[in-house]
């Protein structure tokens, strides 16, 4: 090898070791900077004070990323404002709400909003700046919290909810990221504020067409499809019923879900609705029959066995329905069903009670949750 090869083979060595160390090192510090943010953390419950000097320590160590300087900044924040030190809490979350952090200053606005309306008693300035912040960060989880805030903050005072609608309709016709929840919590408002259950129908039905792929699609239709039981309108919340168990199987909550969690409830519900109140026993059969098929492992099984039952004795099956109850019997042993199945088997007349599971679950005057 000759001197100049030699040369540049060292040089390339030095190169990649000290590549090498400082990675090493870096990683080392970010594992520190780990630590001391998991051990304030940990201090929270424990020793207030001592978390807050923690995180006073991390906010002002620029060694830090910047993203752990500002969430120790707001952490103190929210230590200050649960000990009542509210000045100390309001410098802290403005400084916040002044970065670049998009998600971190829409939180700490959101706190700022909050801790006016809440802490300093002004209710006026607070409501307003609550909706200033879902109006000027929309695409923030701190738009998202000042909203649920707003809707839950005086959900019986009619002047609250007449105020809140107007505003909550202009965020959920807009663009931005916040229109679904807007959407969706003016409908809440509609339904336990003002109680004007047109609007709310409408408003849900609203919400399904603009945003389907939103998750919160099944539990919209389960509530428009409780209204429309709440007035009676038997077939068409059996229709409403049925669009839910229609929906992709991709929309549940959490990862990994592979249908949305409301889907048997829907076909159950529908089932009982064409069987007790329209008598349609065809019709619930089919829909006893669909759960039975496709989600034999339903916590609900057993009721769309039993309703099955009673659904083919309705339709003149006298014999399908005895075997409906033997099948009951032998496929979930602990039904809640099963005495009444061996009462029917053993001579007794079919019940003449309408299932709960019938009439609207839907409790009026207190504000929903998703």
């Amino acid at each position: 090898m000759n001197t100049r090869a030699l040369v540049l083979s060292v040089m390339a060595l030095s190169v990649l070791a000290c590549g090498g160390q400082t990675d090493r090192t870096a990683r080392l510090r970010a594992a520190e900077h780990d630590h001391a943010i998991n051990a304030a953390e940990r201090m929270v419950r424990q020793d207030p004070t001592a978390a807050l000097a923690q995180f006073a320590a991390i906010a002002a160590d620029q060694s830090y990323p910047q993203r752990d300087r500002l969430t120790a900044r707001y952490r103190q924040g929210e230590l200050l404002r649960t000990a009542g030190q509210l000045d100390g809490a309001v410098g802290h979350f403005q400084f916040v709400a002044d970065s670049p952090d998009i998600e971190l200053s829409g939180m700490a606005a959101y706190r700022l909003a909050r801790l006016q309306f809440e802490a300093r008693g002004d209710y006026e300035g607070g409501r307003a700046a609550l909706l200033e912040v879902a109006r000027s960060r929309p695409d923030t989880l701190g738009a998202v919290q000042a909203i649920k805030f707003l809707v839950r903050a005086r959900p019986q005072d009619p002047a609250h909810s007449a105020w809140l609608i107007p505003s909550l309709d202009g965020l959920a016709q807009s663009s931005a990221a916040i229109a679904p929840a807007a959407a969706w919590w003016k409908a809440q408002v509609e339904v336990h504020g003002t109680k004007d259950l047109a609007a709310a129908r409408a408003s849900l039905r609203a919400f399904v067409a603009r945003h389907p792929e939103n998750p919160r699609v099944g539990s919209a239709l389960w509530l428009l499809g409780e209204l429309l039981c709440l007035e009676k309108a038997w077939d068409r919340a059996a229709s409403v019923y049925d669009e839910l168990s229609q929906v992709e199987p991709d929309r549940g909550w959490f990862i990994g879900s592979n249908r949305e969690r409301r889907v048997d409830d829907a076909i159950l519900k529908s089932g009982r609705i064409h069987l007790h109140r329209l008598s349609d026993a065809r019709g619930a059969i089919e829909r006893f029959e669909r759960l039975l098929d496709e989600m034999p492992l339903s916590i609900l099984a057993d009721d769309a066995a039993y309703g099955l039952a009673r659904a083919q004795a309705a339709a003149g099956r006298s014999g399908e329905a005895r075997d409906a109850l033997a099948s009951l019997m032998e496929t979930y042993p602990h039904s809640r069903h099963g005495d009444a199945a061996k009462a029917i088997l053993d001579g007794a007349p079919w019940p003449k009670t309408t299932p709960k599971g019938v009439e609207s679950s839907l409790q009026l005057g207190a504000e929903g949750r998703p």
